[in-house]
């Protein structure tokens, strides 16, 4: 059970996995390592809705989800009301989002190099840096590249989580 405040002196970042595995699908209970980030995922999101982690995004994020579930939705047509739903949960969880500012999409493209880079990658540290953010809760471990960032494991948060809310 999930119920403590966790202590951070910035907010965390959320990046878009942490919503899409939350969703998940049946498929995902057939990889162990996919059911492991579902569950971690819904309890970090139930700790969101506890108010126990005080967590921002950026538009780049929720537009990653739209077209994430909007892609999916070839194979099955609900998914596109999947990613409507999942944004709106998005939304009415996060602290703050953030807006993708010209200066920051100008930056991402100067360094940007297809073969180095994702570019919503390159655009989500941008934001993070304008916004003096230094952590981001994400399954991706591409955010290891970048040094002024530390990747958060959504795996490890929720054993964090866990430890906080047990008895003395």
């Amino acid at each position: 059970m999930l119920s403590e405040k966790t202590e951070r002196s910035a907010p965390l970042f959320i990046d878009s996995n942490i919503f899409i595995y939350a969703a998940g699908s049946a498929e995902d209970e057939e990889d162990s390592q996919l059911r492991d980030l579902k569950l971690a995922a819904k309890a970090i999101i139930l700790a969101l809705g506890g108010e126990r982690l005080h967590a921002v995004t950026s538009l780049v994020v929720l537009q990653e989800i739209v077209y994430f579930f909007h892609r999916w939705a070839r194979k099955d047509k609900a998914l596109v009301r999947t990613g409507k739903q999942v944004v709106s949960q998005a939304l009415a969880l996060m602290a703050e989002v953030y807006p993708l500012r010209s200066s920051e999409f100008t930056r991402a493209l100067t360094v940007y190099e297809p073969s180095k880079h994702d570019f919503n990658d390159l655009l989500i540290a941008e934001v993070m840096h304008s916004q003096g953010l230094t952590e981001i809760l994400t399954a991706d471990r591409d955010y290891e590249r970048f040094e002024e960032i530390k990747r958060v494991d959504p795996l490890m948060l929720v054993k964090q989580l866990e430890r906080t809310t047990e008895p003395d």
